[in-house]
């Protein structure tokens, strides 16, 4: 039987992090794919992983076939499924919600069109929202009943939902900002949160400059930079937010520690790969769940995943960042890399790739 996947039914499941992937991947390889796939007229419903991790390792796998009225019932079935069996952010525990009220508003105005409708013209009229023959309800109610929050969290996810970027709701759907925090970045107007007290600069600490330092030889360019981190880089030119560092030519050894926010992010690890770098150390943090990040490992000669996290600077103060590190290398010096990081996490050298 071919699989078919849609992506409408495929965006309704929360990614699984890199490293859940992972022990799902290793489980599989070592006890084979135990959980039939659930399909829906040949279109998955449940287990899209499997199948990708199964179709990648050629593995055999099962299937078992599931009967739905149609596929506003298939895609409600996915919703609950995904809610009663994932350990999910409070971002997606919202978006599924969300998604599981506008099923709901449009099975709704199916029914009602099957059943007549209020005919204007030769348009079905749509559906209100309220019903004011219903029974009065609060639909911020129903949904913190559901969750298990309050009123007031829902009220706040309803505002970042609302208002916030993409980026800050990509923060929260992953779990690395809560919902208070997007929100209380909603209500001030910041378009960015920071996992910190609210300070925009923050610093390397100085011990994996020198590192980097001692890897290149010396530090021609920083492109992401400060006045005041100089003080420790002290590269031969660097640019500040002011500058614009994505306006110039880039060569040289370059040390880089790009803005953690999308996309900002991408488009200076794309001006990197593209530049004349002799060499490059980049330090970001690990989002293997990235494209930017998989390009850099394909690119790079060798990398560091830092044991812990790295605690950055500002004066006297330091920012606990959530999640580690990574040092990306590219260049001719890898044994010096080696020696100058291996202290600071796993270091991993890249294998060519074979044509």
């Amino acid at each position: 039987m071919k699989i078919l996947i849609n992506s409408e039914f495929k965006a309704l499941i929360p990614p699984l992090s890199q490293e859940e992937y992972n022990q799902l991947e290793k489980n599989i390889l070592a006890d084979g794919c135990r959980e039939p796939l659930v399909v829906f007229n040949n279109t998955l419903v449940d287990g899209h992983n499997r199948y990708e991790i199964c179709t990648k390792h050629g593995l055999p796998f099962s299937t078992v076939k599931k009967d739905f009225a149609d596929s506003l019932s298939a895609k409600l079935w996915m919703i609950e499924n995904q809610a009663g069996r994932r350990n999910l952010t409070d971002g997606w525990k919202y978006q599924l919600m969300q998604s599981k009220k506008e099923i709901l508003l449009e099975v709704g105005k199916v029914k009602h069109a099957e059943n007549g409708g209020d005919k204007i013209g030769d348009k079905i009229a749509e559906l209100s929202i309220v019903d004011n023959a219903a029974p009065k309800h609060n639909t911020r109610d129903t949904i913190a009943n559901e969750l298990g929050w309050s009123t007031g969290k829902v009220a706040m996810a309803d505002r970042v939902w609302k208002d916030a970027t993409v980026e800050i709701k990509e923060q929260v759907l992953s779990g690395e900002v809560s919902i208070y925090e997007a929100y209380k970045a909603v209500k001030s107007g910041n378009t960015h949160v920071s996992n910190n007290s609210g300070e925009n600069e923050w610093y390397t600490p100085e011990r994996f400059i020198e590192a980097a330092r001692l890897t290149m030889g010396q530090i021609d360019l920083d492109p992401a930079s400060s006045d005041t981190a100089q003080k420790v880089v002290q590269a031969t030119t660097y640019y500040t937010k002011n500058d614009n560092g994505l306006d110039y030519d880039w060569a040289g050894n370059i040390w880089l520690n790009p803005p953690y926010s999308s996309p900002d992010t991408y488009l200076f690890v794309d001006k990197l790969l593209e530049s004349n770098a002799h060499q490059w150390i980049v330090l970001t943090n690990n989002s293997s769940d990235t494209l930017w990040f998989h390009r850099l490992l394909k690119m790079c000669d060798s990398v560091c995943f830092t044991k812990g996290r790295i605690a950055f600077e500002n004066g006297d103060a330091v920012m606990a960042t959530r999640q580690g590190q990574t040092f990306f290398y590219k260049g001719c010096e890898k044994a010096k890399f080696e020696n100058e990081f291996r202290k600071y996490g796993e270091i991993c050298i890249r294998s060519p790739s074979k044509v």
